[in-house]
């Protein structure tokens, strides 16, 4: 029986189309891992799917619990979240095909 982890429970405002939820199975993290929120208000860990497709999960300074928790375990690993797509100049210009938003609930099926 699958074991499931949980981050946090509301949605964001990040632009994009309507939210949908999925399973992903997540292979690699891009752009050398987390960007430290430390550093920089918003954070995010970009990560890469085994259908080769970009999922950026979003955090800043003050909710890091998505990232901390996917950036913590082994990969390959599944999860289950909510998503959006992101607006056109993303997909195109960074190659992002989903965002989860800081707030999303984010389970990882271990």
């Amino acid at each position: 029986m699958p074991q499931f982890l949980r981050a946090s429970s509301q949605m964001s405002e990040l632009p994009g189309e309507i939210l949908n939820q999925a399973d992903f199975i997540l292979v690699s993290y891009e752009d050398g891992g987390p960007v430290n929120c430390k550093i920089t208000e918003k954070c995010k860990l970009v990560c890469r799917t085994d259908q080769n497709e970009k999922i950026v999960f979003w955090g800043d300074s003050e909710d890091e619990k998505n990232i901390k928790l996917i950036g913590s375990m082994s990969l390959p690993f599944r999860v289950n979240c909510r998503f959006i797509v992101p607006p056109e100049p993303y997909k195109s210009r960074f190659g992002h095909k989903y965002w989860v938003p800081k707030e999303a609930q984010v389970l990882v099926i271990t």
